[in-house]
């Protein structure tokens, strides 16, 4: 993937620190925790939604989607220029027109797009207020992951849509099928 699309030098230099003898503590081991405590700390909210009411879980899974399409909305804002919305909230700004929306670091934002992808696409097989809803939070979660520039994160989304098409009936007739 580096040689493809190499990380620029002003994010390895962030990173890095201006010393360059800084020590990261984002390693990739501290980073894999942070994305299944934040998977599994979803699950568990959307679980403990259900088991209280049925219609809690979609009135969790709303609200979710909406935090995201709003941070995702904040990070595209910021990363053209736009607003400064993120580094007048948190302090963080914009490094090499990377936005962090509501998140500490680009990357976050795109890990909650792609795991709101498919909670989004669900919300399309609703009512026809739900898809509106859900159409203008797609476009939200798209713009975030452009805003983001995360090259995993757009690896992600994509294996993340294509899994919710052939998880969910009413999307398999759009698959192009050999055989089957």
């Amino acid at each position: 993937i580096h040689q493809f699309a190499p990380p620029s030098a002003a994010y390895m230099a962030r990173r890095e620190g201006l010393s360059g003898s800084t020590v990261i503590l984002d390693t990739n081991l501290v980073v894999t925790l942070h994305l299944v405590i934040r998977v599994l700390f979803t699950a568990f909210v959307f679980a403990l939604a259900r088991s209280h009411d049925r219609r809690a879980l979609t009135r969790s899974c709303a609200a979710f989607l909406g935090g995201v399409s709003i941070c995702a909305v904040i990070a595209f804002t910021d990363s053209r220029g736009w607003t400064s919305i993120s580094s007048s909230l948190l302090g963080v700004g914009v490094s090499d027109g990377r936005g962090s929306g509501l998140t500490e670091h680009p990357n976050v934002v795109a890990m909650t797009c792609v795991i709101a992808l498919p909670l989004m696409l669900w919300m399309l097989l609703g009512s026809r207020r739900a898809r509106v809803l859900a159409l203008a939070g797609l476009g939200c979660l798209l713009l975030g992951l452009y805003a983001s520039r995360s090259r995993s994160g757009a690896g992600a989304a994509a294996i993340a849509a294509f899994v919710s098409f052939v998880w969910m009936p009413q999307y398999r007739r759009y698959l192009p099928t050999t055989g089957l």
